[in-house]
């Protein structure tokens, strides 16, 4: 009998993102063998918005994917699948911690087990509402997270570590870019570049900033990109203008076309998010940390929470994400270093032309299904 599957989620194609197309490519890597049905708050028709050729697997294939507008017509959806799952040899897949009381209990309801997905900061409680749905994590009988950091957290939960599976998420970039070997390299001054959600302070942007100031200063530095955007630019703007001058430059979120172009153009990529007791937060695991290496890009890596687990040593040098003196003699060398700079781009390149992330998603599929 073919197994069925209940996905419970916020996140799914056409989102953008790492935890959307690590969701996503579950279900892709094992729809021809599962019955799947996904229910998800994430809007939009992935056909509206991607080639066929971009289609993920589980639209072509015609997964049952139902889109609801809110909490409450989730709820109402994933009760009227408990009949489907029933007596299927299946399972239920909670896709975001927060919503594991629904998970739960559609999983008592169809007698089926229940294994929850964990990533980040979300497995945090900031929030009174947080907390409650975070209590009913203890009840899964399996939870699967990305790095050693995330799997700390889900114990603190209440799970013991034999119900605990950690699987990094590894996957190419969603964007293409050059071999760096034909890369053209700035003649003086590092070109850095940070991709970023501005939201959270545990990305630790305010270091980066003060480094490119610093060493913008005297030439070693010619300029920082940040990519992205969020609530925190206009505050983050005001800052870089106050400590950095000219050479810090917002970007804003860009296409994955644009982004490969300013990647090529780049020579360092930067990385320091930190752990932040006051705010609660810290890194997940750090996948921009591998999407930056894979396009040809050295990569230095504040060495805190799951960022360790994304650190590569083929491309990446790890710093104390909080000292500023560290950042700046760490850019230093590699700005004096060019030979190694490059050889790091193309490690960090060969490294991701070598990604299997048809084997990454198998892996959780195997951990869900264990």
């Amino acid at each position: 009998m073919t197994s069925r599957v209940l996905l419970i989620t916020p996140h799914f194609a056409p989102q953008q993102g790492g935890v959307p197309r690590l969701v996503t490519a579950i279900v892709d890597s094992s729809c021809a063998r599962t019955q799947w049905r996904v229910i998800t708050t994430a809007a939009g028709s992935p056909a509206a918005c991607m080639s066929d050729a971009e289609l993920p697997t589980a639209i072509r294939a015609g997964v049952d994917v139902r889109r609801v507008a809110g909490t409450a017509a989730m709820v109402a959806s994933a009760a009227a699948s408990i009949a489907w799952l029933r007596n299927s040899h299946g399972r239920v897949v909670c896709g975001h911690p927060y919503l594991a009381p629904i998970a739960v209990m559609i999983a008592r309801a169809a007698r089926v087990p229940v294994v929850g997905l964990g990533y980040g900061r979300e497995l945090v409680a900031t929030r009174a509402t947080h907390a409650v749905a975070l209590a009913w994590m203890r009840r899964m009988d399996r939870v699967v997270t990305i790095s050693t950091r995330s799997a700390d957290a889900v114990r603190l939960l209440g799970l013991s570590s034999d119900r605990i599976d950690v699987v990094h998420p590894v996957f190419t970039p969603p964007w293409a870019t050059h071999d760096p070997a034909r890369r053209e390299y700035a003649a003086a001054g590092l070109r850095l570049v940070m991709i970023s959600r501005l939201a959270e302070g545990y990305k630790n942007f305010e270091v980066a900033i003060r480094a490119a100031g610093v060493l913008g200063r005297v030439g070693i530095v010619d300029s920082l990109t940040i990519v992205g955007d969020g609530p925190r630019r206009d505050a983050l703007e005001s800052f870089a203008r106050c400590v950095s001058g000219p050479y810090v430059r917002f970007a804003g979120a860009l296409h994955d076309q644009q982004l490969a172009e300013l990647l090529t153009t780049a020579d360092v990529g930067v990385f320091p998010s930190r752990e932040s007791s006051a705010e609660g937060g810290f890194e997940g695991f750090g996948l921009v940390v591998h999407e930056m290496g894979a396009s040809g890009l050295p990569v230095v890596v504040g060495s805190a929470a799951g960022a360790l687990d994304a650190f590569r040593r083929e491309f990446c040098v790890s710093v104390p994400a909080d000292d500023l003196l560290a950042w700046v003699n760490t850019i230093t060398v590699l700005a004096q270093q060019p030979q190694q700079r490059r050889a790091m781009a193309m490690q960090g390149y060969s490294w991701g032309q070598a990604i299997d992330q048809a084997a990454t998603a198998r892996s959780y599929v195997e951990r869900i299904a264990a």
